[in-house]
């Protein structure tokens, strides 16, 4: 299954397949998708040649195909984030044609999970909330980052309205640094981060917090699952939730976000001179 209309499987398995495949069929070719609103919206804003392509499918709908037909399928047990994640390069090359400015302005992106948008729990303690945000603002003047602001993310905005495409792209491209719970609304959105940085050290950086082995009751499925991301260029680090933790409500070790902020902004932190070259 391919959890049709599901943010995070949109990102994770929809866009990647469709990248790839848009690269292996001539351009006279349409593509046969399953109508959902997150599709349209997507795919419109990504690219509008490509969106004039689509013929949008109903659910239990037939469809008469004259001529040629070519059906991917994907194997259900195997997600593309798994192995070599190979159709992500064409998702990263797809949006490095059409999408590729980015702003001289940066931000750091907080995730905060709780609103009617998000489904599965996992809210980060409210009180808590508050004092990582109070903590992330005072490692920002302490490491002198350049960032501009902390923008709260949470899918909507000021009047509860679930921010368009465009808007959760302008967020996330904007973002050097983003920092939040486990969940789509973070690592959907993580593919609008700048695709192809010049030098590693312009990679936005990521800090997820996640289940461990001491909090596996949190999301039994995705505990310690902290490579998921490795094919996008992203300076990835995690935060384990604390045994506390339950599936509703999570909390983290704030001395361990401290040595994170640390780590990752920190005049101790080193970042190896790679070329990306493998990447581009």
């Amino acid at each position: 299954s391919w959890f049709a209309g599901i943010f995070g499987h949109h990102f994770d398995d929809h866009l990647p397949s469709i990248a790839y495949l848009r690269t292996q069929v001539p351009r006279d070719y349409k593509f046969l998708l399953l109508d959902t609103k997150l599709g349209r919206g997507v795919l419109k804003f990504l690219d509008q040649e490509f969106y004039d392509r689509i013929v949008w499918v109903q659910e239990h709908e037939v469809v008469l195909v004259l001529g040629n037909l070519y059906v991917s399928r994907i194997h259900p047990t195997y997600p593309l984030m798994w192995g070599c994640a190979r159709p992500y390069d064409y998702l990263r090359g797809w949006i490095q044609q059409k999408l590729p400015d980015v702003p001289q302005e940066r931000n750091v992106v907080f995730y905060s999970r709780g609103s009617s948008d998000t489904a599965h729990g996992r809210v980060l303690d409210p009180a808590q909330e508050r004092e990582v945000l109070t903590r992330i603002r005072a490692a920002m003047d302490k490491y002198n980052r350049p960032e501009k602001d902390i923008i709260i993310f949470t899918g909507q905005d000021e009047n509860g309205n679930t921010l368009s495409i465009e808007q959760q792209f302008e967020i996330f491209r904007s973002a050097k640094t983003i920092i939040g719970p486990h969940g789509a609304g973070m690592l959907g959105n993580l593919m609008w981060v700048d695709p192809r940085p010049e030098e590693c050290q312009n990679r936005v950086q990521a800090l997820e917090f996640i289940p461990g082995d001491e909090s596996t009751q949190v999301q039994p499925l995705y505990h310690s699952m902290h490579m998921r991301w490795r094919i996008w260029p992203v300076d990835f680090n995690v935060l384990l939730y604390t045994k506390e933790s339950t599936p509703k409500i999570t909390k983290i070790n704030l001395q361990d976000l401290d040595d994170a902020l640390e780590g990752m902004w920190g005049p101790t932190t080193t970042t190896t001179e790679t070329s990306l070259e493998n990447n581009r």
